[in-house]
């Protein structure tokens, strides 16, 4: 009968470990906190289809204030964003996104997002963007993903 406990005890201290072994979503963008420098954008591993979504930040606390999520144009076009809550709700202020030509958009959104409401900017045409910098209100535990609308992959270029 001393076997049947000590079985147990075994099984029950291996099952978390096994419960929790999940793969880890990629993201196809680097994360910056302001004023840290970063390391060269990833690449995306699959060609994504054309009006799909690509992760590009994965759940970040609202309570951050502003991150930077460098992209860069090894990534490909895309002619949007979306910007959702992951977890409770997050009030989004601005979105500003820096296009791989250099010029800047600001997008004011002022916007609570949380359940099924979420913000989308256009983009209009496909562009390649460098990095998106997310300004959020830091009061609450609401997190938030920001994902791209994906145009096209990026030009190969000769060698």
């Amino acid at each position: 009968m001393r076997t049947l406990p000590t079985v147990l005890t075994a099984v029950l201290a291996v099952a978390p470990t096994l419960a929790s072994a999940q793969p880890k979503k990629a993201e196809h963008a680097a994360r910056l906190r302001y004023g840290e420098k970063g390391d060269a954008p990833r690449q995306v591993a699959a060609t994504p289809c054309t009006g799909c979504l690509v992760e590009l930040a994965s759940a970040t606390p609202a309570k951050h204030g502003t991150e930077f999520i460098l992209v860069g144009r090894e990534v490909g076009t895309f002619t949007g964003l979306r910007v959702g809550a992951h977890k409770g709700r997050v009030v989004v202020r601005r979105v500003t996104v820096e296009l791989a030509d250099g010029t800047r958009r600001r997008f004011d959104v002022d916007r609570v997002i949380g359940g099924k409401r979420d913000v989308t900017i256009h983009l209009g045409a496909a562009r390649e963007i460098d990095r998106i910098a997310v300004t959020t209100e830091t009061q609450g535990n609401g997190e938030y993903e920001v994902f791209g609308v994906f145009a096209a992959p990026p030009k190969s270029s000769p060698d």
